[in-house]
This record gives structure tokens, C-alpha cells and sequence, in this order.
């Protein structure tokens, strides 16, 4: 397998249009439950929020979420059902069972509208083992939610294997994803769930179960859940972790993964890890990792990425004399001297929480931040540290087709254009000091010994509260590029609960939403807007303002020559600053709420020919136009050398169509056009078919809509 180096990307023309947008309430926050339970209650990944298409009569909203009213009562998988303007319209309990239930997610069936639930639950038959079960309102019966909740199913009982080694792999947690199926007609529902086990490392488990069954309108109609077939699998760079016996016995190693499936069939867990990685892996060493299906889940590619890059001597920033936050005024000081050590790196943090998507280029854009990490120096050299306050907001662009990254540096963003390197979090201009903005920890105290040993987002004030909320989640992509993504800050509280500054005395208990936008395929990416709940702000959130989950869609919604985004999402409204479910903050509970914005992108950049050029390291194959067409289209490709190339199209079920050119070309741009019929000269059917050219060593694959 390959190791990947990221390459930065890095556009200072794309910068200028970076401010912050206005925006309104489409829905001010609206309540759904209180709950006893204060965490995660959309839970961990995946989207407890999702929009019906708008091909669904009456269509809406759809959210689930975990509550219990009291501390007497068990916790229970709830759903609700609200028109685009907010009106509640159906809600309750998703069973019967007076057990305890949690951590649900769903995804909508875009043919029917009929949404797919999973959740866990305690398992009926007296034993303690959480099992994760699945049903669907039948919302295409009446065009309405809530009156046709089927009898759920297992889809994982984790009772029922007896094997040695089997009370190791408990799998909850479940994360609903619906997708293309290689059968025509059909659907495919995807259910991954986490082993919360140990591994053999005696750390967290990082095996995950991936199940996953074909369906239509039909088997949802006149079907049950329990007539689904599922097919279920380990996915094996998860399971070589869990059974790795490491040669020296400190060695451990944790993967975090998220999910994501794509409108042709690619199936992805991404995300960050944590220890060695090359004993277990086959790999080079990496720190992060997409692990890809192109065959609708049924067989995986492990892709390893270096994300952390170290830094040199020459390019650490010193503490200038003059800068507010100097331990000694007068004097310049190299972080290298503070220190102790000459081995500083931007290291990627291990974001546990979140949500990623495909751009409308088939591109992966995966959140994560970057810190300014070290590890210690003499008797502590074994130890790895982190400056606070020093991380950036960033995603990775993966392409499936070339199997190379870029990351796009969102907030703070650099001042230069910078490419082939990751700038110092401190020193975004790269003049060797670092910038007046930079908050230097514990002022005159910055020392080795007041600098955390984790590697968790700027969200809370203690190092456990760090773990449990760290998050970053995006929508998906629309038709016009548009995105959003969705993070809580606890800068400003830990300014005050950790360096004293009196400055920030309000924001002791007030976490605050950051909200970016964009409308280029997540080139460009707005300034974030700020929201907590003090009067000043937006006192309308409630009290403290934790967990936020953007909805799967965000709407582009346009007004004479103005265009905004509608951001609908859900987030956890805690009593106080920190989960008592986790032996954090006041046993005050919470309320799980609801809303919607409209934010102004009317001045942000849409996709143009230059920026596109910039962000693919490839670029070989266009977006065939028009699409959707009928029944003629044209196919545009650029190679960078003379060479065979073949451009055929394919239907869903992987055969061949049409072969439309199997020869040499020079290098250069060439288009094809496609008049809509076969090898043998027949008319196709309409339907979603798939171009695919292989040039010069490469194979690039796109997705076009043929509507009669």
C-alpha cells in the first residue's frame, strides 16, 4: 500500500473573498425533548437529522435523538417529523420497549422517502449485551410521518456467538448510510457499527461491522424488517488492529473512522489514528487512513496518509520581542528554547466525531484540524505534547481516483500563497514570528510542564470534555456545490478557566457554534460565524449550546439577486457546561433542539475553470454536458501525453453500454459526444450511466443522468 504525502493547498486569490456572512433564523431554536441524558444524544457519527428529496409529496424533515425525561426512566430512541418551516407534525418513541436505547441514526430512502432507522439496545433476554436493531416508518402509505412504524429486527446480536474471543467484539453504535445497488431497481442500506470491546492491546477496540442489504419500495410496503437480507463483515484493516499482538508491549494503536457512501457506489471510512502503524498494517507509517470500497461495499482498499509534517530549526517561529504574550519583553525567543527539544511537528489531531462527503467531483472532503505538537525532552522523551490554542481547521481532499490528497487550510487562513507545505498554526504569513494574533499559553508561565499530553480540539476546558465534544460534521454537497460545516469552540472558556484572562470572564460556561459555508465544491470556504447563548449573542440557544448536527442537505435558496444557504440542523442544549454523563458538569440535563438558518453567499466564489484547475492534481475527465440530457451529450478529457485511450460508458450494473473511443490521441483536450445508444446501435433506457476513461496508466470514472 501506498504512503501519501499531503500536499498543501493553499489559494491566496480564493482569501479575499473569506468574511464572515450574514444571516437570519428560518427556524429559531425549537425544542424536542429534555433529557436526563446530556450526551451526544444524536450520537457519535452519522446524521441524526436528514431531509426528504423533493420528489416526496408533503416531504420534510426526519430526526432521531436519545432522551429521558427523568433519571427513574430508561433512555429511548425517539423520532420526529417537522415541515421545512419548522411545524412538528409527528413524534414519540421509535418502540415500544421500556428498555434502554440509544445513539440512533437514519438515512431516507430518495425513491419513496421512507426513512431507515438503527439504533442499540438493551438485549431482551435478560442478559446485559447491547444488540442493534433496525426499522422504518412507512411514510409513502399516506404521505405522512409517524402512522406506520414497522416491528423492528437485529440486525447484530452480539449474544449470539459463543466462539473464544467473541465477548471481545460488541458492536453498537450503528451508522446508516443509503446508497446505489448494483441490482437495477434496487437500494442498498448500509449499517456500520463499532466494537466497544477491548482489543488484544488492552485499549479500545477499532473493529467495525459493516452489514448491509438491498431493498425497494416494495420489500418497505409489503415487507418487514426482519425479511431483509443482510450481509455482514469485518472490515479488515478495523479487524487487523483489534487481533494485533505487538512485538513490544507498550505498543498500541487506535483508529477513529467515519462513514460515507456516494451516489455511485463508493463506499469510505476515513478518519485519524493514533500509535503504530506499520507492524499490523503491511503499511508504511501513516496517521490517517481512507479505507474505500468501489464495489458497493463489498470488498476494501486501504489507503494510508502522513498528514503531520516536521517542522525544521529554520522555520519555527520565535516569539517576537515585542509581541503581548512574550514571557521575557525585549527578547526574541525560538519555541524551539522553550522546549527543550528540536523535534516540533504540525501534527493532525485525532477528531473522533464527525461527518465527511463527496463533492460533486467525486472527491472526498474529510474535517480536520492540525496542532503544534512535540514530544518531551531528557526523562520525558517518551512523552508527546501539544501548545493549546494552537490547532487550525482544516479538511482533506482525498480523490478515489488517483488515490492523492490535499488539505485546505479554513480557519485561521494563511495570508500567502504557500504550496508543498503546511504553515505553522503561529505563523500563518510565514515571516519567522509568530503573529500578532497567536495566543501564547499561560503567559509568563509557558512551560513544558503547563502544555496538555493530548491531542483533542479547543472545545472545553478540561482534557476529558476535550475528548468527549470534540466534533466537526459537514452536510452533504448540493447540485451547486454548496456545503456546510458545523463545529463547537470553547476558545474564549478555556482562555478564562486555564490562563486567567479576565477578558473572557463571560465565556467561563459558554461554548460557542462555528458555522462555514461554501458554494464551490469546498474550495473556498467562508470566515466561521460565532454563536453562544450569552445576551449579547444569541440567547435564544438556551443555556450552553454543545453537540451540533447539521442535516444531510442544505438548500440553495435565491431571492432576487440574492442567494442564501438553508442550514437546518439539531443540537444539545446542556444545562451546564459539560456532560454529567461522564462525570463532567452538573446533573441539570438537557434539551435537544432544533433550527434553521439562511446564510448570505451571494458574494462567495462559485466554481470557475481556475480553481478547479488548481485543486485536481489530475483534472483528466469533465462533467459531461448537459446533464441531465436527452439524448445527446458531450464528454470532455485533457491528457497531459499522447497515448491509448479508451472512454466507454457503463450502466449501473457495471456493463458495458458503449465503447466510444479505443484509441491514440495526442495530448491535449478532446471531446466525445454520446448520442444515447449501445454497441448495437439501440437506443438506451433513461437512467444514471457511468463514462469511464482509462489514459496514460490512469482510470477516472464519472456519473451522468439520461432523462427522456
Amino acid at each position: 500500500m501506498k504512503k501519501l504525502i499531503i500536499v498543501a493547498l493553499l489559494l491566496s486569490s480564493l482569501a479575499l473573498f473569506a468574511q464572515v456572512p450574514s444571516y437570519i433564523w428560518h427556524i429559531e431554536p425549537q425544542p424536542l425533548s429534555f433529557s436526563m441524558y446530556d450526551y451526544a444524544n444524536g450520537a457519535y457519527d452519522g446524521y441524526p437529522i436528514r431531509i426528504q428529496g423533493d420528489n416526496i409529496q408533503n416531504h420534510g424533515i426526519y430526526m432521531t435523538y436519545m432522551a429521558n425525561q427523568t433519571a427513574a426512566v430508561p433512555r429511548r430512541q425517539n423520532y420526529a417529523f417537522a415541515t421545512l418551516n419548522g411545524v412538528i407534525q409527528a413524534e414519540g418513541t421509535i418502540t415500544s420497549n421500556p428498555i434502554t436505547e440509544g445513539f440512533g441514526t437514519l438515512d431516507i430512502d430518495p425513491v419513496s422517502g421512507n426513512p431507515l432507522f438503527a439504533w442499540h439496545a438493551n438485549y431482551l433476554g435478560g442478559t446485559n449485551e447491547l444488540n442493534v436493531h433496525f426499522t422504518y416508518d412507512i411514510f409513502s402509505f399516506s404521505n405522512t410521518a409517524g402512522n406506520a412504524f414497522a416491528d423492528y429486527a437485529t440486525i447484530i446480536d452480539n449474544n449470539e456467538s459463543t466462539e473464544p474471543g467473541e465477548d471481545q467484539h460488541t458492536y453498537i453504535w450503528p451508522v446508516v448510510h443509503i446508497g446505489p445497488s448494483p441490482t437495477e431497481g434496487m437500494r442498498r442500506i448500509y449499517v456500520f457499527s463499532s466494537n466497544s470491546g477491548q482489543a488484544i492491546q488492552a485499549i479500545p477496540s477499532s473493529s467495525i461491522t459493516l452489514a448491509y442489504a438491498d431493498f425497494n419500495a416494495d420489500n418497505i410496503e409489503m415487507g418487514m424488517p426482519s425479511d431483509f437480507y443482510w450481509t455482514t463483515q469485518r472490515i479488515p484493516y478495523f479487524l487487523d488492529i483489534h487481533n494485533w499482538v505487538p512485538s513490544n508491549t507498550d505498543d498500541t494503536a487506535r483508529a477513529y473512522p467515519s462513514y460515507c457512501v456516494s451516489e455511485d457506489g463508493k463506499v469510505a471510512l476515513a478518519g485519524f489514528i493514533d500509535g503504530n502503524t506499520t507492524e499490523w498494517s503491511g503499511m508504511e507509517e501513516h496517521d490517517a487512513f481512507v479505507v474505500l470500497s468501489e464495489d458497493y461495499g463489498e470488498t476494501f482498499t486501504n489507503i494510508g496518509l502522513t498528514l503531520e509534517r516536521e517542522l525544521e530549526p529554520g522555520i519555527v517561529p520565535t516569539i517576537a520581542a515585542n509581541h503581548p504574550n512574550n514571557p521575557t519583553p525585549g527578547e526574541d525567543i525560538p519555541l524551539y528554547d522553550l522546549a527543550e527539544n528540536d523535534n516540533f511537528a504540525m501534527r493532525n489531531g485525532t477528531l473522533n466525531h464527525k461527518t465527511f462527503a463527496f463533492d460533486n467531483f467525486g472527491k472526498l472532503h474529510i474535517p480536520a484540524y492540525f496542532y503544534i505538537g512535540f514530544t518531551g525532552a531528557g526523562d520525558d522523551a517518551e512523552s508527546n505534547y501539544w501548545i493549546p490554542l494552537s490547532h487550525v481547521v482544516s479538511t482533506v481532499i482525498f480523490d478515489p481516483v488517483t488515490q492523492t490528497s490535499v488539505y485546505n487550510l479554513i480557519n485561521p487562513k494563511p495570508a500567502t500563497t504557500i504550496t508543498e507545505t503546511l504553515p505553522m498554526s503561529y505563523d500563518l504569513d510565514y515571516d519567522g514570528y509568530i503573529d500578532d494574533f497567536a495566543v501564547i499559553p499561560n503567559g509568563a508561565d509557558f512551560q513544558i510542564d503547563e502544555w496538555f499530553e493530548v491531542q483533542w480540539p479547543t472545545v472545553h476546558f478540561t482534557t476529558d470534555n476535550q475528548f468527549h465534544y470534540n466534533q466537526m460534521r459537514m452536510t452533504e454537497f448540493n447540485e451547486d456545490g454548496v456545503a456546510a460545516m458545523m463545529w463547537v469552540d470553547g476558545t474564549k472558556a478555556y482562555l478564562y478557566n486555564v490562563n486567567s484572562d479576565e477578558d473572557y470572564a463571560a465565556y467561563a460556561n459558554a461554548p460557542e457554534i462555528k458555522i462555514i459555508v461554501t458554494r464551490d465544491n469546498g474550495m473556498t470556504w467562508s470566515e466561521p460565524i460565532t454563536m453562544n447563548a450569552l445576551a449579547d449573542s444569541h440567547p435564544e440557544l438556551g443555556v450552553v449550546p454543545s453537540y451540533v448536527y447539521p442535516a444531510d442537505k442544505i438548500y440553495t435558496i435565491t431571492e432576487g439577486s440574492s442567494v442564501y444557504a438553508r442550514l437546518y440542523f439539531m443540537y444539545v442544549d446542556d444545562k451546564s457546561f459539560g456532560a454529567y454523563t461522564q462525570s463532567e458538569g452538573a446533573n441539570l440535563g438537557a434539551e435537544v433542539k432544533y433550527a434553521a438558518l439562511d446564510i448570505d453567499i451571494t458574494n462567495m466564489p462559485v466554481e470557475n475553470d481556475d480553481i478547479v484547475t488548481a485543486i485536481k492534481p489530475y483534472g483528466m475527465l469533465s462533467q459531461n454536458y448537459p446533464n441531465p440530457f436527452n439524448p445527446t451529450t458531450n464528454i470532455k478529457f485533457n491528457t497531459p501525453k499522447a497515448g491509448k485511450v479508451n472512454l466507454s460508458i457503463y450502466n449501473v450494473k457495471g456493463q458495458l453500454v458503449k465503447t466510444l473511443v479505443n484509441d491514440n490521441f495526442t495530448a491535449g483536450e478532446h471531446t466525445i459526444t454520446w448520442n444515447g445508444n449501445d454497441n448495437n446501435n439501440d437506443s438506451v433506457a433513461s437512467g444514471i450511466y457511468f463514462y469511464k476513461l482509462n489514459a496514460n496508466g490512469k482510470s477516472e470514472m464519472k456519473k451522468m443522468l439520461l432523462m427522456k
